[in-house]
């Protein structure tokens, strides 16, 4: 895998040394169009109250890995790119160049949100690195496609990178120009959004547009002109909730409902965002409901906003990558707590946020935070993983804590922590520290003669995974399934389960099978036959790309739990024929921490 981190920063070399684009005047004909050319000297850089925000919280890093993460200790110097061939860089660029124009115009229109974080950062990679369009597709045609897709799957970062990379910008620059107004709209710098409309922009004239033109008019104190823009609106538009956004920054009215007692434009909520912020105005739990990855963001960091909401907020853009755990701990750590809550989190928790899991998360995050000794800090951080387990976010809690993990060894007086301890390491693919905690519970197992438990059986089954050792004992099926309490509603997942071992290469005892034996027909959704033939015949043919994506589209935004244990067969079998090992370990992974 060297070569593709390698080609990584090749590709970003090449892409910023060599990217360009040129701002002018796209003519429309036989459209209205409003001119935005005239610059008004009232919104500048210095115009802080109105258009900038500092923002504390550290952004993430934005630049994209393919396939692999790469730490800072192994990153290639400028020498070793100079050494990468020509024809590697081109292999990757190719990717989409042997598709089926027909089948791949299909599959972009149809693909949406990706469940799946691995097919999902694959897709973005070769979207964003895939630049060589197929045969029958131009190349200004293929560049929107690959844009607006990043953009439907939440990447608007990657969106702006290619868009900052192509030769084709002109050919739709109305497009990409709104890209970066959303962009800039959901983190609230308004000067450039207000800019790209002053750049001699022209946009056709339609209510998205007409919004827009009136807050910069807001912004730029022109109420008039505001007005004026407002009136056009209200000819075709029905935005209940931007009209009351609008009275209530120019002062006409002051109250202000949840969203959802408004009609509102889905396609308007960056704009909702930074019209709220300007006003300082608190965004309400169903912002939060709307998931969009930025505008998340853009909650978890409003001053003005409850902070149970912005934690909730902080949370989902933690799971949509649009925030890092670093960030997620500053909110957390924002909460003022008493010393007497943090000493006692849990009879806390019980008392007084038994309904409210964000500040529970946020207790348990800073309790642990404060603990000296070894055996009180993982009590605490026993306790936070326990608890953040309940709601779905081990992930986040184990990243959390992995910089105070890493200041505890293994010792005797912590045997009672060492399985969770270990699972944690685990979770954060530290498989060394995993098993030296591991070898702690083993010692105490054999020393007090206790008996194996659920806990440990999985996580001996999830290292040898890790570890791509597949003879586990058959023993260890047997303890771990005897361990379970298995009903009906479990065969389902049971399925999954086997399914997924036995296409890693794990040979099935037929007595296991026999578990699901209680039904014979099965209600969950598979693809249809012609998504099923597009997925066999875009891997058959080499086509990664097209193959990532018909994958994508196939999976429809389902979770892993919900998927028929067939469609599984048919992704594995996929990939193996494109030779991606890593990706099906990966999924793997993905497939049984979704069913438990």
């Amino acid at each position: 895998m060297n070569w593709i981190v390698s080609l990584m920063f090749k590709l970003f070399l090449i892409f910023f040394a060599y990217s360009f684009f040129i701002m002018s005047e796209i003519a429309f004909a036989e459209v209205r169009v409003i001119d935005l050319t005239e610059k008004n000297p009232n919104i500048g850089d210095n115009d802080s109250q109105v258009i900038n925000e500092e923002v504390i919280i550290e952004e993430e890093n934005s630049n994209i890995e393919i396939f692999t993460e790469v730490s800072k200790e192994n990153e290639n110097t400028l020498e070793d790119i100079s050494n990468i061939s020509t024809t590697e860089v081109k292999k990757f660029s190719e990717v989409w160049k042997n598709s089926n124009k027909k089948d791949l115009i299909f599959l972009f229109n149809k693909i949406e949100q990706v469940s799946s974080k691995s097919i999902r950062e694959s897709l973005v990679n070769f979207l964003v690195y895939g630049s060589v369009p197929p045969d029958g597709i131009p190349q200004q045609e293929f560049d929107k496609y690959r844009i607006t897709t990043l953009k439907k799957l939440g990447d608007i970062e990657s969106a702006i990178t290619v868009i900052e990379s192509i030769e084709t910008y002109e050919d739709n620059k109305e497009i990409y120009d709104l890209i970066k107004i959303e962009k800039n709209l959901t983190d609230y710098n308004l000067v450039s959004v207000c800019d790209i409309f002053n750049n001699e922009s022209k946009f056709i004239s339609d209510s998205y547009i007409l919004k827009i033109k009136i807050f910069c008019s807001y912004l730029n104190n022109n109420i008039e002109e505001a007005d004026f823009y407002n009136s056009l609106l209200l000819e075709d538009s029905k935005d209940d909730y931007f009209q009351t956004l609008y009275n209530k920054l120019t002062g006409v009215n002051n109250n202000l409902e949840s969203i959802k007692n408004y009609n509102y434009d889905k396609e308007s909520i960056q704009l909702y965002s930074a019209m709220m912020r300007s006003a300082d105005l608190p965004f309400s739990i169903d912002f939060v409901d709307l998931n969009s990855p930025q505008l998340l963001k853009a909650i978890a960091i409003s001053p003005s906003t409850d902070i149970d909401i912005r934690i909730a907020a902080a949370e989902k853009a933690y799971k949509f990558n649009s925030l890092n755990s670093e960030s997620v701990a500053a909110i957390y750590q924002s909460v003022d707590f008493s010393s007497d809550e943090l000493k006692n989190p849990m009879i806390t928790i019980e008392e007084n946020y038994k309904n409210n899991h964000q500040m529970a998360m946020a207790l348990l995050f800073q309790s642990s935070r404060i603990q000296i000794l070894p055996i009180s800090r993982l009590q605490a951080l026993s306790n936070f993983w326990n608890y953040s387990s309940s709601l779905d976010h081990s992930q986040l809690a184990y990243d959390l804590s992995m910089d105070l993990l890493d200041t505890i060894e293994p010792t005797s007086e912590l045997i009672e922590f060492s399985i969770g301890t270990s699972m944690a390491h685990l979770y954060s693919n530290n498989i060394k520290d995993a098993k030296e905690w591991l070898k702690l519970a083993d010692s105490n197992i054999k020393k007090e003669n206790i008996k194996i438990n659920n806990e440990y059986l999985k996580l001996l089954f999830l290292i040898n995974l890790k570890e791509q050792n597949y003879e586990i004992d058959e023993s260890l099926f047997k303890n771990l399934l005897e361990s379970l309490e298995i009903t009906e509603s479990d065969i389902n997942n049971i399925e999954l389960y086997l399914t997924t071992l036995e296409e890693i290469g794990f040979n099935i005892p037929r007595y296991l099978w026999e578990l699901t034996s209680v039904k014979i027909n099965d209600d969950r959704n598979i693809p249809s036959i012609y998504a099923i033939k597009l997925i066999n015949e875009s891997s058959e043919k080499k086509n990664i790309g097209e193959l990532f994506l018909n994958i994508a589209v196939s999976l429809d935004g389902y979770k892993w739990s919900k998927i028929h244990p067939y469609h599984i067969t048919l992704i594995f079998n996929s990939l193996r024929r494109i030779d991606r090992d890593e990706i099906i370990q990966d999924l793997t992974m993905e497939i049984l921490e979704d069913i438990g």
